[in-house]
C-alpha cells in the first residue's frame, strides 16, 4: 500500500460503548473492520471511551418487578429525550475533533436515535454506515414504554436515505427497501488463521457432538435446543454430545437432558475457537432476527461443520445451496427431526459440507470483506 501521506483521510466511529466489549461479535468486527480498512486509508478512530460490559444491554427480564411511574411513556418519553439530547451533543462533539483531524468521509456504525450521520453531512462530510439489526427495535426491546417510540423507525430510515452508502450486515436491505439505492448487504466473516484442518469428516463418528457458541441473548431462541433434545427417543441420547461455548449458557445446560453429556466450555478467545469447532460435528443456530447475519454461522462453516439452522429469511438468502439443513422457525419439533435423521444414518447432506467450508473460506474473510467496503468507499468518493 502507497504512503498514508497519499491516503485519503478516513475517520472510523463507534458511538455505542456496548460494542467495545471484548467478548462479542461487535467487538470483533470492529477490531477487524479497523485492522483492514487501515490498510486502504489514513484512518482516524472514535471510540468510546469506556469500555461497558454487554451484559448490562442484555438483561432486560419482564418478569422483574419495576417501579411503575418508569414503565409509563411519559417516563419513556423523558429518557428518550434525554438520550437524544446526549447524542446531539456528542455528535457536535465529535464533528469539531473530526475536521480538526481533517477528515472528510466519516465510516459510522449505526447507534439507535443518534443523529451523528446527519449532523456529519449537513457540514459536508461523506458518510458511509455500517448497520447492524435494525436499531429501533433493539431500543424497543429494551425500552419498551415510550411516547416517542413509534418515531424509532422513521428516524432510522430518514438517516439511511441521507447518507452516501450503508452497508447493512446482512439481508436488512430487503427489509428496508429504500427509494434511495445507496445501499449494498455484506457480510460477517471469519480470521482464516484460527481454523485449521480437520483431522475427520463430520458426523463419521459416535457419540455426534453437537455445538451451540453464542453470548446469549433472547433472539438467538437457545431454549429450543433442550425442546428439541427432549423430544428425541432417549435412546439416542448416548450417541449425542452437547457442547456450549460463549457466556450466559449456564442456565441452558440446565434444560438439557441429564442423559445426553454436556459440556460449558464457557467464554473462548477468538483465536481458539475455530481449533475446537473442528473437532465438532453440527453447528447449531435454534433461531435469530429474520434478516441478520450471525457470526456463529461463519465459524461453524469455516470449521467444516454440518450446520443445522431455522428457516430464517438471510440464511436462506445467503446459503440455500450450500447444503445447510433447514428447519421450521421455531418448532423444536422440527429440529429435532434433522438431528434424528442423521442420527439415523443419512448422510446425503456431507456432500454440500465441504462446498459451504470453502465458499465461507474463498469469499468471506474478513479482509475480503473490508476490501470489497472500500473499493466501493473509493468509487463514491472519486465519483463525487
Amino acid at each position: 500500500m502507497s504512503n498514508k501521506k497519499n491516503l485519503i483521510r478516513l475517520a472510523y466511529i463507534v458511538t455505542e460503548k456496548g460494542c467495545m466489549s471484548p467478548n462479542t461479535g461487535a467487538f470483533e468486527h470492529i477490531k477487524n473492520g479497523i485492522h483492514e480498512l487501515s490498510k486502504h486509508f489514513d484512518l482516524v478512530t472514535f471510540l468510546p471511551n469506556n469500555i461497558q460490559s454487554y451484559k448490562s444491554e442484555k438483561t432486560f427480564d419482564p418478569s422483574k418487578k419495576k417501579i411503575w411511574y418508569k414503565q409509563t411513556g411519559f417516563w419513556g418519553m423523558l429518557r428518550d429525550l434525554r438520550d437524544f439530547i446526549h447524542n446531539f451533543n456528542e455528535s457536535k462533539k465529535i464533528a469539531r475533533q473530526l475536521f480538526s483531524s481533517d477528515c472528510k468521509v466519516a465510516y459510522i456504525r449505526v447507534q439507535a436515535l443518534h443523529p451523528l450521520p446527519y449532523i456529519l453531512k449537513k457540514k459536508g462530510v461523506m458518510v458511509f454506515l455500517e448497520a447492524n439489526g435494525l436499531q429501533f427495535e433493539n431500543r424497543q426491546q429494551y425500552f419498551r414504554s415510550s411516547w416517542l417510540s413509534r418515531l424509532y423507525r422513521p428516524f432510522e430510515r430518514f438517516i439511511y436515505e441521507k447518507v452516501e452508502h450503508v452497508f447493512f450486515v446482512g439481508s436488512y436491505g430487503q427489509y428496508w427497501n429504500l427509494k434511495k439505492n445507496n445501499w449494498s448487504e455484506v457480510e460477517n466473516g471469519i480470521e482464516l488463521k484460527h481454523f485449521p484442518s480437520r483431522n475427520s469428516p463430520p458426523c463419521s463418528k459416535l457419540p455426534i457432538k453437537l455445538v451451540f457458541l453464542a453470548s446469549l441473548t433472547k433472539h438467538h431462541q437457545a431454549n429450543l435446543i433442550g425442546k428439541a433434545l427432549y423430544s428425541i427417543p432417549k435412546s439416542y441420547h448416548k450417541k449425542l454430545q452437547l457442547h456450549l461455548i460463549g457466556d450466559e449458557l449456564q442456565n441452558l445446560k440446565k434444560k438439557i437432558p441429564s442423559s445426553i453429556l454436556t459440556i460449558d466450555h464457557g467464554f473462548i478467545k477468538r483465536s481458539e475457537i475455530g481449533t475446537l469447532l473442528t473437532k465438532m460435528d453440527i453447528g447449531l443456530i435454534p433461531g435469530g432476527p429474520s434478516f441478520n447475519s450471525q457470526m456463529k454461522f461463519m465459524d461453524y462453516a469455516a470449521a467444516g461443520c454440518v450446520i443445522i439452522g431455522a428457516n430464517i429469511t438471510h440464511l436462506i438468502n445467503f446459503y440455500e445451496k450450500y447444503g445447510v439443513l433447514f428447519f421450521k422457525n421455531g418448532s423444536a419439533q422440527s429440529l429435532s427431526e434433522n438431528l434424528v435423521s442423521i442420527l439415523n444414518g443419512n448422510k446425503d447432506f456431507l456432500k454440500n459440507v465441504n462446498n459451504l467450508e470453502s465458499h465461507i473460506k474463498k469469499h468471506y474473510q474478513w479482509s475480503q470483506i473490508f476490501n470489497r467496503k472500500a473499493a466501493c468507499i473509493l468509487s463514491i468518493y472519486e465519483m463525487k
